[in-house]
């Protein structure tokens, strides 16, 4: 590494005709656009482990975006938004490594298995591991109907599908070949512990050779190992391992449909050092095309009575200052003030608690689904802007997707994707439904203000609240520094 970068290797070996995978163990990342770009541009599968992820190689920030995107987090996400595989462990860089190598096909998303098993036990720990993956086991009992009669009346073809040690060893081709066919199986996993029959070894063998779906095996049978191997097929020494391998031919589906163009937005002319009060952030936030919460600044009892009666009760009441980036760990916030009294009441204790300090006052937001959206330069890898689900809770569910600048729509929904907890997106339990586009939408504007203004160093949007009329940025820090600092 003294003189050749990561990305010179990955262009290197993507250009040689026998490369079928990329393996990379990765330490420091000192050329990491180039990495990203020559990620993104192998035409080959490239898997990566990087080092130093944890907390350890975090540095605390002013915000809740700087200390989730630390280093670790903001490579693993940019590496995967290049189409890299990014894997957890060294067992599993070589699991998936050694699966690409015997031509296994990249799923263009999540893969919909078949397991298919003459020992029925080990088959159980696999739908278990399948359900942790959320790797889908789909019924594929009605479209067998053609292997019912070569398998015994007690076998289960529903999935797991076992064909048991009972059925006739010369049947296990056409059961095997019906069950890779079936139109709902995207991949299919083998399970044989001890049975080394070699009509169940033939029948995948075979299968592989007509099939460009993927086979992976845990099969613990010395000839049938040997013929598995002989017809490229891995093969591992658990279910799940085989499925983890699996796992990674599998892109989450990046909920891509109608593409709305992306909007140029002005820039925001000088910078300025230190972070911006909340309604100067808005403000900058609103010129951008940027949906924030209707408020008025205020400085004195009527004031905020009349903003009150301007914004339409109920309100909230905040303190307004950028030297208070977090209002409500310090009691700064007043919320659901349905009366011109609570709000005058509101604002006299905010003057005792904060002397001196201007009050917000801002339109109550109805509940929704909370998000965080945000921004930072990142010192490698440049600007890059992150969403995640749970507002205030947000760090504690620890579920963030990142994107480099510029973001794309396609890139956004991408990340959308990722999220871990994308189904409170779908109307959960009484929660509003919400649109991937009107996030995406988001954090394109986002990334625009970003590009725009070089000058921005962290931009923090949380909440942001999605409910019946849409999205809005219901609280926002902005900071600066000097070009060059």
């Amino acid at each position: 590494m003294s003189d050749v970068t990561h990305a010179e290797l990955i262009r290197h070996l993507a250009g040689e005709a026998d490369t079928r995978v990329i393996a990379l163990f990765i330490e420091a990342v000192p050329d990491g656009p180039a990495l990203i770009d020559a990620v993104s541009s192998a035409g080959v599968p490239v898997v990566i482990m990087k080092a130093g992820r944890t907390d350890a190689g975090r540095a605390a920030a002013l915000s809740h975006t700087g200390s989730l995107a630390g280093d670790g987090r903001v490579w693993e996400e940019l590496l995967r938004e290049a189409g890299a595989i990014v894997v957890r462990d060294s067992e599993e860089l070589f699991d998936v490594a050694a699966t690409y190598a015997r031509r296994a096909p990249r799923l263009e998303h999540r893969a919909r298995v078949a397991i298919v098993t003459i020992s029925g036990g080990p088959s159980v720990v696999a739908a278990d591991a399948c359900a942790e993956l959320g790797l889908e086991l789909p019924d594929l009992e009605a479209g067998l109907a053609s292997v019912r009669d070569l398998v015994p009346s007690f076998a289960s073809l529903r999935n797991p599908v076992d064909l048991t040690a009972q059925t006739d060893p010369a049947n296990y081709g056409p059961a095997v070949a019906a069950v890779i066919e079936h139109p709902d199986v995207d991949a299919v996993l083998a399970v044989n512990v001890g049975l080394d029959l070699p009509e169940f070894g033939d029948a995948f063998a075979a299968a592989a050779r007509r099939s460009s779906k993927p086979i992976v095996a845990y099969v613990v049978a010395p000839g049938i190992e040997e013929t598995l191997e002989s017809a490229g097929i891995p093969n591992f020494r658990s279910v799940e391992r085989a499925l983890r391998a699996l796992n990674a031919l599998s892109m989450p589906d990046d909920g891509l449909g109608a593409r709305r163009p992306a909007r140029a937005a002005p820039g925001d002319g000088a910078a300025r050092d230190g972070a911006l009060d909340e309604h100067a952030a808005k403000e900058m936030l609103a010129r951008h095309g940027v949906p924030v919460v209707p408020d008025a600044l205020v400085t004195s009892p009527p004031e905020a009575v009349a903003a009150a009666r301007q914004i339409a009760l109920p309100v909230v009441v905040k303190v307004c200052s950028a030297a208070i980036p977090h209002k409500t760990d310090v009691g700064g916030v007043w919320l659901d003030l349905r009366s011109e009294e609570d709000v005058e009441a509101a604002f006299v204790a905010l003057q005792q608690r904060f002397s001196g300090e201007r009050a917000l006052v801002q339109k109550l937001v109805e509940p929704g689904v909370e998000f965080l959206l945000g921004a930072r330069r990142d010192p490698q890898a440049g600007p890059i802007v992150v969403v995640g689900l749970g507002g205030t809770l947000v760090e504690l569910l620890d579920d963030i997707a990142v994107c480099r600048v510029p973001v794309t729509r396609a890139s956004a929904l991408r990340a959308v994707a990722r999220l871990r907890t994308k189904q409170l997106l779908n109307g959960y339990r009484g929660l509003p439904p919400v649109d991937p586009l009107a996030v995406a939408d988001l954090l394109e504007r986002l990334s625009e203000l970003v590009a725009d203004t070089p000058a921005i160093v962290e931009v923090d949007l949380n909440p942001v609240i999605a409910n019946a009329h849409g999205l809005v940025v219901v609280d926002a820090l902005v900071r600066f520094e000097e070009a060059g600092q």
